[in-house]
């Protein structure tokens, strides 16, 4: 119980006691002892990076030189495509974010939605679509006697519960009985 206690204030209130300011994840003082998530500082090798981004830190660092630079904002450039990354990889809630993160989550579903089009064009070159005789070469037998040249398929996506009533009703899945963005794939 003694850890328990070393987060909140000693009048055993469920009021968090006040953080030092200079321990928060977006304007983190090196110099303090921080315990905790600290956002891109508690990042420090390629396993933690890939394993809530999906990618390396040499990648991370190359993709963020060809993003444009973010406009006046509490989050800077970094974090905040850390935090679009995190959610795309884990699929995380904007509200789970906002905590880990020490802002709004209102902020973290800005972030991500109006910038997600710049994550679109920076990375389209990345995706390879393969020549007419590579898909034929990889074609069962079957579907070579019907001259199939791309197998299409439909997925879905868990997403947090959108907040307009319209949204919520095109976003229901009944098959999975959750809110999910669905996407076909070739």
């Amino acid at each position: 119980m003694e850890s328990f206690n070393h987060f909140y204030n000693p009048n055993n209130s469920l009021e968090p006691y006040s953080i030092d300011s200079s321990c928060d994840p977006i304007n983190i003082d090196l110099s303090k002892s921080c315990h905790g998530f600290h956002g891109l500082f508690s990042i420090t090798t390629d396993e933690a990076m890939s394993s809530l981004t999906g990618v390396t830190l040499a990648i991370f660092s190359w993709l963020l030189t060809m993003l444009p630079d973010c406009k006046a904002s509490k989050v800077d450039k970094k974090t905040s495509f850390l935090i679009r990354l995190v959610k795309l990889k884990t699929g995380i809630s904007s509200t789970a974010l906002a905590v880990l993160f020490n802002i709004h989550r209102t902020s973290v579903h800005r972030i991500f939605v109006k910038h997600i089009q710049q994550l679109n064009i920076l990375l389209q070159s990345f995706i390879v679509w393969p020549s007419k005789s590579t898909i034929r070469a990889s074609l069962s037998e079957f579907f070579k006697r019907h001259y199939l040249e791309t197998i299409i398929d439909c997925t879905e996506v868990y997403i947090e519960v959108p907040p307009e009533v319209n949204q919520k009703v095109l976003m229901y899945s009944e098959y999975k009985h959750h809110h999910t963005v669905k996407f076909r794939v070739g």
